[in-house]
């Protein structure tokens, strides 16, 4: 379209031009002075209109090449919102599900699952009453307990110095009951004192995994030494609690 206009005009003012030569002969100076500048203004007409079709094809062709961006670009957004409204109702149905199981009950006990409770743990004493005896106010020094399966596959638990007792499964915490010469400090005539310790140990703190397994974080327990009267040698009570936490 450009060149053919440019073309046309371009005739055009040649046509102007070859009719001022031919008519030379009879027109006087002027008149083809006058011809000659209508001619050279037509050609400079031609050279800008030229120039603007240009500048209006090359504007045309920016704007195409930004409508097909923006066009790609929508497109690209709407994908990613469709990707997202798919991944938001994703986890919406998965939040549903994982509402529809609630409430549901978590067993606390400590028997009749699948917990294996051998293995060492640190221990963290409280204490919650004392009476009579000189190291009232005193916690215990020792910081392990053990927990061992004997070959008959018994679960006993061992506190140095303090208690060695088989344990019992009773509602779902575990029982021992034991006599120790060692809990407690010997009378002042050098005495050695029996010392009655029971323990009962309960879940503190289970790990569920998403399996549905179960894992021990944390055990309580509560310990009592009973030590009854003997000769200048006053017996007494104290009630420990004791937070009990794998260590090994």
């Amino acid at each position: 379209m450009h060149v053919r206009t440019r073309s046309a005009l371009t005739v055009s003012v040649a046509a102007a031009l070859v009719l001022a030569a031919c008519s030379d002969s009879d027109d006087d100076q002027a008149e083809i002075d006058e011809a000659n500048t209508a001619a050279a203004a037509a050609a400079a007409e031609v050279e800008t209109l030229t120039a603007e079709l240009d500048d209006a094809a090359a504007e045309a062709e920016r704007s195409a090449a930004e409508l097909a961006d923006a066009e790609t670009a929508n497109r690209d957004l709407t994908a990613e919102k469709a990707a997202e409204t798919e991944r938001a109702d994703g986890a919406e149905e998965q939040l549903q599900s994982i509402a529809e199981l609630f409430p549901f009950e978590v067993e606390s006990t400590l028997t009749g699952i699948e917990l294996d409770l051998a293995g060492t743990y640190s221990i963290r004493w409280a204490e919650a009453y004392c009476d009579t005896f000189a190291t009232c106010g005193t916690l215990p020094t020792v910081a392990e307990a053990t927990f061992v399966r004997t070959p008959e596959d018994f679960l006993r638990v061992q506190v140095p110095g303090i208690l060695d007792a088989g344990l019992f499964a009773i509602d779902g915490s575990l029982y021992g009951i034991t006599d120790s010469f060692t809990a407690l400090p010997a009378c002042p005539d050098g005495t050695e004192r029996r010392a009655r310790i029971t323990i009962t140990a309960y879940s503190d703190n289970v790990l569920i995994q998403q399996d549905l397994s179960r894992e021990v974080v944390r055990l309580g327990s509560s310990i009592t030494i009973d030590a009854p009267d003997l000769p200048g040698c006053p017996g007494g009570l104290v009630f420990y609690g004791a937070e009990l936490t794998p260590s090994g």
